[in-house]
């Protein structure tokens, strides 16, 4: 109940409580190219993987407002990707020996994450990279290897910043169970994705957009210095810029995430379970490369 309380709230935000964000349009603009007939980085630029503007072209055509009604209906397109996101870890984890009431609380504690949730309600490309790379976990924990290998691949041309936690699931799940049809669902998966580009003559530029680029964007812009330190103070309420305190500010749920999340990956650590080792591993990667 308290589950379905929370979704509900969220929702709230997700047509009329959340303000737009630039992404937002810029991915809605990039959707509704592709739905169009033109070609990702030759016919405009963009600098992200393309797989999310391919998979919801067909909902742009149908969305002929000028306005912000136009990002709110792709809004609610992508809810039904976070549900599936949500019931995938529900099967990852009960599989993995975590209680139906732990499994439960988890899936409340995301909802209630401000952290979390605020971002997970725009239409962003996160939404359909996090569903595949879940379904990856599923599939690898299932020992469907080829298949979670090719999930893995989909992931990176849905959000290519998942990048090296990809990196790194591969090079776990090779370490410790050498399952080479992982790299084979990789492989071919890739390779097909690249018949595309090659077929619309876009693979050169498609590369300088998404590789040479974002590489010397990163390289090249300023970053606000230590980052992820001021994000986990914001969730206390602290505001490290201007040295300031809100209390409205704090968000008790993501409290939670990280207290109760540091003594389970540490459990995890102790205990060497090999799913919750693992999933303490891919838990660093994604904070480390999201807020760093």
């Amino acid at each position: 109940m308290l589950i379905v309380i929370a979704a509900a709230a969220r929702s709230l935000s997700l047509g009329w409580l959340h303000p737009l964000n630039w992404d937002e349009i810029e991915y809605f603009r990039a959707t509704e190219w592709v739905s169009g007939g033109l070609v990702p980085y030759r016919d405009f630029w963009e600098h992200h993987t393309p797989l999310q503007w391919f998979v919801f072209a067909p909902v742009a055509t149908f969305v002929h407002s000028p306005g912000a009604s136009a990002i709110l209906a792709m809004r609610w397109a992508q809810v039904p990707l976070w549900i599936a996101t949500f019931v995938l870890m529900a099967i990852w984890m009960r599989r993995a020996g975590i209680s139906l009431p732990a499994t439960l609380s988890a899936i409340l504690l995301a909802l209630c994450s401000s952290m979390f949730m605020l971002p997970a309600v725009e239409y962003r490309i996160d939404s359909l990279g996090c569903l595949l790379y879940a379904l990856a976990l599923v599939l690898l924990q299932r020992n469907r290897n080829f298949e979670g290998g090719a999930a893995l691949c989909l992931a990176g041309f849905a959000n290519i910043r998942l990048g090296p936690l990809l990196a790194l699931t591969v090079i776990l799940y090779l370490f410790r169970r050498s399952r080479i049809a992982m790299l084979a669902g990789g492989i071919v998966t890739f390779a097909l994705c690249s018949l595309y580009f090659i077929a619309t003559h876009s693979a050169a530029i498609a590369f300088r957009r998404v590789w040479t680029e974002n590489y010397l964007g990163d390289r090249l812009s300023k970053g606000t210095e230590g980052v992820f330190l001021h994000r986990l103070a914001g969730v206390f309420g602290w505001r490290p810029l201007n040295h300031t305190f809100d209390p409205a500010a704090i968000d008790v749920a993501t409290i939670f995430i990280l207290v109760f999340g540091v003594i389970g990956i540490g459990r995890a650590l102790i205990t060497r379970r090999e799913h919750l080792f693992m999933l303490a591993i891919f838990i660093y990667i994604i904070l480390r490369s999201r807020f760093c």
